[in-house]
């Protein structure tokens, strides 16, 4: 029937001791009774295949634990905002975009419409206007790389913190429980990278309104 169906018993491909085979035990009678099988084309993704020695299920009967490999669940790719480049709004531009709403808000009072159009004019006076200035991203970056705050200091201090967070992550689907002193790193470089973006961002806010 496994040849026919393409299938493996999991116990029989791991070197094990007596103990960790013998899944059913009755007075002086035992057995590998209780079986795992998968399919054949499965089967590298089978890490481990055992009974647990001393303990018991039911009566006679063992736990037999399974340890696989999973498939890191992917995030769906989630396709960015596309906003204006308002940190582009400085120095000459600035005046630029100054001059244009200005004008467009001396069209305004020669114009008069419904509440509605009204509202419409008035929207693309400050924001038209800076569209057309400053330009959009294209949404597909992100709006982080966007940014002048994201510097290399930024972008440094949070691929420290994200790769201790994968340390742990991949720890804990191959069942094992990270250290107290994983922890606490990935503690100390979190703090850390927060308080490098928010005087990141506080650096270029200043920057931002002086210019």
């Amino acid at each position: 029937m496994f040849l026919r169906n393409n299938l493996a018993v999991a116990g029989t491909f791991f070197q094990k001791r007596e103990s960790h085979k013998v899944t059913y035990r009755s007075g002086r009678h035992k057995s590998e009774l209780d079986l795992l099988v998968v399919r054949k084309k499965q089967l590298w993704r089978v890490k481990d295949c055992k009974a647990i020695a001393g303990e018991f299920v039911t009566t006679q009967h063992k736990p037999v634990i399974f340890v696989i490999r999973l498939d890191k669940k992917r995030k769906p790719k989630i396709q960015g905002r596309k906003v204006i480049k308002w940190w582009k709004c400085k120095g000459q531009l600035l005046f630029d975009y100054a001059d244009r709403v200005r004008d467009e808000f001396m069209r305004l009072n020669e114009v008069v419409g419904d509440l509605e159009d009204e509202w419409k004019k008035f929207k693309n006076a400050f924001v038209g206007t800076a569209e057309d200035l400053c330009g959009r991203s294209s949404g597909k970056g992100g709006q982080r790389k966007n940014q002048e705050w994201w510097t290399d200091e930024v972008a440094l201090a949070v691929k420290e913190k994200r790769d201790l967070w994968k340390r742990i992550e991949s720890l804990r689907l191959e069942g094992h429980e990270p250290s107290v002193s994983l922890k606490l790193a990935y503690s100390q470089k979190k703090n850390i990278a927060r308080r490098v973006v928010q005087n990141a961002c506080k650096r270029w806010s200043r920057s931002y309104i002086t210019s």
